[in-house]
This record gives C-alpha cells, sequence and structure tokens, in this order.
C-alpha cells in the first residue's frame, strides 16, 4: 500500500494563488487531514482515512501489520506557524520568541480490507470527487464529501521534539524501532529565540531520547544513517553524517557519529560555509 496524507481543501490547508508559496496558504482548523490509500497492486485508490487537522514538512516511516493495519509516522504541528517563523526575515533578526514544537504522530489506519470493501460500494462519482478533493481545491470551491469515512487515530510517539527524521534505510516499509533526528537541548529548550542545536537518537518502543549529541554555538543539520553494509538484523548498526555549522567561527564541519550512541568518531573541515537547511542529504559507498 501507499498513503498519501493530504493538507488541501478539505483537508485542513487551502491553496489561493500568490507571488509567495507562503502566502498562499490559508490553515482551516475545522478541515480534516485526508489519508489517501493507493493499492501497489490493483494501481488505485482504494479507501481514504480522516484524521485531525495538521501540518507537516516530513514523513517517517509507514509499515503493515498482519492483523491488517496500516502505521503511518509523521512530524506534525498543529498549524503552519513554522513556516512562517522560519522566513529569512525572521532568521536574520534573530528569532524573538521559541520556534513551534512539533509532535511525532503515529497514525493507525485500522482494517484496509474491510474499508477498501466498504469504500467500493460507494458510487463511483462520489469517489472520484473524494481522490479530486485537494487538486480542485486549488482552483474553485467545491462541496465536501458527503459520505463517512474511517478515522485514523494517533497518538505520541515520542516524549520530546524532533524534525528532519531519517531512519536506517533498511527498514522503510518495515516496522522499526530507531528514529533520529535535530532538536533542541536541555538549555535551547528553556530559552526564546532558541533553534534546533541537537542531534537525537529516540527509541519509539519507550517514547525516550536514549542518546543525543551536541556542541556550544553548534547547529546540525538533517542526520544521514549509513548502515554497517551486510547486517541486516541490528537496526542501529551504523553511523550518523551531518553537516555543522559553527555560529561563533562562521565555518561547518561533517561530523560522524555512532549511531548506537552518538558519540564522535570524526569529524572533518569543509572548505565552505553551509548554513542550517532543511535541506536533504544521501550518501555512497565505495567497496
Amino acid at each position: 500500500m501507499v498513503v498519501f496524507p493530504f493538507y488541501g481543501k478539505n483537508a485542513g490547508i487551502n491553496f489561493k494563488w500568490s507571488d509567495s508559496i507562503l502566502d498562499s496558504l490559508s490553515y482551516e482548523p475545522e478541515e480534516p487531514t485526508l489519508f489517501y490509500v493507493i493499492s501497489r497492486v490493483a494501481k488505485q485508490h482504494v479507501v481514504t482515512y480522516k484524521s485531525d487537522s495538521c501540518f507537516a514538512f516530513h514523513h517517517i516511516n509507514a509499515f503493515e501489520d498482519e492483523d491488517d493495519n496500516l502505521y503511518l509516522d509523521i512530524v506534525c504541528y498543529d498549524n503552519t506557524n513554522i513556516c512562517y517563523d522560519l522566513l529569512l526575515e525572521n532568521l536574520r533578526q534573530g528569532l524573538v520568541i521559541g520556534l513551534p514544537l512539533a509532535e511525532v504522530r503515529r497514525f493507525v489506519l485500522q482494517n484496509i480490507q474491510t474499508e477498501s470493501a466498504n469504500f467500493s460500494k460507494i458510487p463511483q462519482a462520489t469517489q472520484l470527487e473524494t481522490l479530486q478533493n485537494t487538486v480542485i481545491g486549488l482552483f474553485k470551491s467545491i462541496q465536501p464529501v458527503t459520505h463517512s469515512l474511517p478515522v485514523a487515530n494517533y497518538v505520541r510517539c515520542v516524549d520530546s521534539t524532533l524534525e528532519l527524521p531519517r531512519i536506517n534505510p533498511k527498514y522503510h516499509g518495515r516496522k522499526y524501532r530507531y528514529v533520529y533526528g535535530i532538536s533542541l537541548s536541555a538549555k535551547a529548550a528553556t530559552q526564546d529565540g532558541q533553534i534546533w542545536d541537537s542531534l537525537v537518537k529516540c527509541d519509539l518502543d519507550t517514547k525516550e531520547v536514549i542518546a543525543m549529541w551536541g556542541d556550544e554555538d553548534c547547529y546540525p543539520s538533517e542526520p544521514v544513517f549509513v548502515p554497517v553494509p551486510g547486517n541486516d538484523y541490528n537496526e542501529d548498526d551504523g553511523v550518523l553524517l551531518s553537516v555543522i555549522f559553527e555560529g561563533q567561527k562562521v565555518k561547518s564541519y561533517l561530523v560522524v557519529l555512532d549511531a548506537k550512541t552518538l558519540l564522535e568518531k570524526a569529524r572533518v573541515d569543509l572548505p565552505q560555509v553551509i548554513p542550517l537547511s532543511f535541506g536533504h542529504g544521501s550518501f555512497r559507498q565505495n567497496f
């Protein structure tokens, strides 16, 4: 199965034409978030779930169980304020308030086959309206879906804030335990105007932060997990790569961390400054 969460018309955010991407968004908390489930076998939309209105930059992972349930982990915000707080003009002036804190939520889409069978009984025209809601909503107002949708309930699965999440890529689409991301140190969490200054490892089974890395006046980028070649059984056996911006020295370096402990294994100075961003990285292994 493939799941597409939509944050558009009738799904939490209304889009309108504008010269600015951010000016094109208006948050509508009364609208639900919709999850469209696409069958890879049937190659079609098979069911839609709804949940509370939310906003997200990044998804973490998704997997199914033997009881026909689908789990989707997303880094969520209650609104779109974070988009405006991260405007360049605000960053240049220095943040005066704390950034909104993201919450890692696990949405549960229960009884996929049963709900798909129910969805197939809905008149095809209404199904099409459901599928087109987000797209058509970009251009004109449409009537909301008239039939009831199954609810995707969620739980908070980490007792800490986290952004730019990454996992061991061998566990994409599989049940997993560990997620890595950028977060706030204990010091930064108690002060206004702070931005992510640490890397964390979270255990989704215990809902705890079990390891953290940070250095004075250093701001990490997205951690990239590089698994140990050939080891498919130890989920956290590998290293993390992150580009670090060092504020006072106005320089950047690449840090290599043990993915089990987040203890530093190496760092490499970079020839140019790479500021903190929401950019994404990758890696290539040579044998």
